[in-house]
């Protein structure tokens, strides 16, 4: 009986897994890619992840983090997700359980469980979402992912991800709550150019200068391979960036 219970608990952590290891994939490939996006995340994600709620949360989240790094403002980041749900299941054959759940965060009828957030993948990334899209600074993010208990880690570095995109590392260390939980500049890999990143807070507008850097300094479109945002120094990028750029007989 206790060897079933694992398993079960091992197969719940899965799943809730797959948009966790979707954001480098949105980072990568622009939001105007979005069939070849939600093609190369249903690959990548399916060979470890394939339960469709699990696909289908990273799609959205892949979509998201591709917007947030573009300065998308909370309430076209929502729509986009709940879109990208739709079409997500569609492509998996699944009910749009987590597009319903992000229809209701966008009208603002969506309340976290009170028990805490639970290993559901659709019910990770609407908490995730849900932190993200109200937060002014990634603390406050990471302070209302913590507080909604639960999986708060996968909820946390879901909506640290989808924040801190958009930020320097600089602003990041300003934070003296974060900045313990930051690698310092010499522990950092080097990127080899300017910050990429635009300064703007989680929530903002993105300023027009900053809005120029996104798209001089990390232009998706032209088929470079791009430095990662500063929280996520993550070997994970690595698989995105060779599917993106790589010819993949058979599956592309």
């Amino acid at each position: 009986m206790a060897d079933i219970a694992a398993a079960v608990e091992a197969q719940l952590l899965a799943r809730r897994r797959a948009p966790l290891h979707a954001l480098p994939i949105g980072w990568v490939l622009p939001h105007d890619q979005a069939e070849r996006r939600r093609h190369v995340t249903i690959a990548l994600s399916g060979a470890t992840h394939a339960d469709p709620a699990a696909l289908v949360a990273a799609c959205v989240i892949a979509a998201c983090a591709s917007l947030a790094l573009e300065g998308a403002s909370p309430s076209r980041l929502l729509a986009a997700a709940a879109e990208e749900a739709r079409e997500a299941a569609q492509a998996v054959t699944t009910e749009p359980r987590l597009a319903e759940m992000l229809t209701q965060v966008c009208a603002g009828t969506w309340e976290p469980p009170a028990g805490g957030i639970s290993l559901d993948p659709s019910e990770t990334v609407a908490a995730a979402l849900w932190c993200a899209t109200r937060a002014t600074s990634l603390r406050g993010g990471l302070v209302s992912a913590v507080q909604l208990g639960g999986d708060t880690s996968t909820v946390a570095a879901l909506a640290g991800g989808l924040i801190g995109c958009r930020l320097t590392a600089g602003q990041v260390r300003l934070d003296e709550h974060v900045r313990a939980h930051t690698p310092a500049a010499d522990e950092r890999p080097r990127q080899g150019r300017g910050d990429p990143c635009v300064a703007a807070p989680a929530g903002g507008p993105a300023t027009q200068s900053g809005q120029a850097r996104v798209h001089t300094e990390r232009p998706h479109a032209a088929g470079r391979a791009l430095a990662p945002p500063p929280l996520y120094w993550s070997k994970t990028l690595l698989l995105p960036l060779a599917w993106a750029f790589m010819p993949t007989a058979g599956i592309r």
